[in-house]
């Protein structure tokens, strides 16, 4: 749970996996602010940009759901499906994202220096 973040030694690292689509006034940043909160926590965040990292708990709605701009999806069926549909990472664009992190995060580089933009639903 990430909830637990406020108990990590600073200059810590969090990468957070985030679901395809999932936005509703920026709730999806609730614990970066929380991290952004205590200052002294690297938090990173990673969203597919692509269908094919969601899989959906059925068919219908996959179809329903899967074109619908974070904008449209604001009611509670919409955003429970966004929410609880499964993530695939894309271990190439992980695996670069940590690569060009955890070297500064380690050398104890500031959090500023390393901030990325919180990933944004498409």
């Amino acid at each position: 749970m990430l909830a637990s973040t406020v108990f990590m030694p600073p200059g810590s690292m969090v990468l957070e996996l985030l679901p395809f689509k999932w936005e509703w006034h920026k709730l999806s940043m609730m614990y970066f602010n929380l991290t952004q909160s205590i200052g002294d926590i690297h938090h990173f965040g990673w969203r597919p940009t692509d269908v094919k990292y969601a899989v959906y708990k059925n068919d219908s709605s996959r179809f329903r759901y899967k074109d619908w701009f974070p904008g449209e999806c604001h009611a509670r069926e919409c955003l429970s499906v966004q929410g609880s549909a499964d993530v695939v990472v894309d271990l190439d664009a992980v695996t670069a994202l940590l690569r060009s992190k955890v070297p500064g995060m380690l050398a104890g580089r500031a959090i500023s220096d390393l901030a990325e933009p919180w990933p944004e639903a498409v």
